[in-house]
């Protein structure tokens, strides 16, 4: 009942004409529908294969150590391909940016 709920809200938030970013995605096996809502992403896949539906609320934001997601994932049907609950990712941080080297070419390049 409540995942249904959850479902639903996330689902709304996701086809909601105020949301910003919206995209969609069809695949072979699932189609996917995502939206922004300022740092809050909300995404929506249905698994038309199989008895799958799930729905993801979650927030990203930079971090000195890299990027971090936390969100939460709802999931229906009988044959779920991904796990309900809250998760954690953490994208490291890359080398800082470096300027390009000026191309400077050589004196004999041009020998005129």
């Amino acid at each position: 009942m409540i995942s249904q709920t959850l479902f639903g809200l996330i689902s709304s938030f996701t086809f909601n004409r105020w949301a910003c970013g919206y995209a969609e995605h069809h695949g072979a096996c699932e189609d996917a529908y995502t939206a922004r809502w300022g740092l809050f992403q909300v995404e929506v896949n249905h698994c038309f294969v199989l008895d799958h539906r799930d729905a993801v609320f979650s927030i990203r934001f930079p971090t000195p150590i890299g990027k971090v997601q936390l969100g939460y994932v709802v999931c229906l049907g009988r044959e779920p391909v991904r796990r309900s609950g809250f998760y954690l990712y953490r994208q490291k941080a890359g080398p800082p940016d470096t300027p390009p080297a000026s191309a400077q070419p050589a004196d004999d390049a041009f020998p005129f």
